[in-house]
């Protein structure tokens, strides 16, 4: 699985204009092969500054996303940000969940 991040901020004056292309995105990008889930979250502490998370099967599938149509509106819409954003593809080899939170509370009471 392949985790992409985009940090994102903006201005006040341009923010609705751009969270309105990041949602004419998501849609589609539900919809394109190998994705698992796209998610886009505010930061409560700056009302200007998102991210939008995706997770992908494979490496592949995000190239093939990165080339597609879509994903050019998206580009373009990161170009009108007012710092650049920060972008990180992570490959993840294991997906742990709340049993794994367990087990580190109960190994640091022994």
């Amino acid at each position: 699985m392949i985790v992409a991040t985009y940090k994102m901020t903006t201005s006040h004056q341009k923010r609705d204009g751009q969270l309105s292309v990041i949602r004419l995105v998501i849609g589609p990008t539900r919809d394109e092969k190998g994705c698992r889930s796209v998610c886009l979250y505010r930061d409560t502490a700056n009302e200007n500054s998102f991210v939008l998370l995706e997770e992908w099967e494979s490496r592949d599938d995000v190239e093939r996303h990165i080339r597609g149509d879509n994903f050019r509106k998206f580009l373009l819409m990161l170009d009108t940000l007012s710092e650049v954003p920060e972008v990180s593809f992570c490959p993840v080899c294991r997906k742990e969940g709340l049993k794994a939170i367990e087990e580190i509370i109960v190994k640091k009471k022994k």
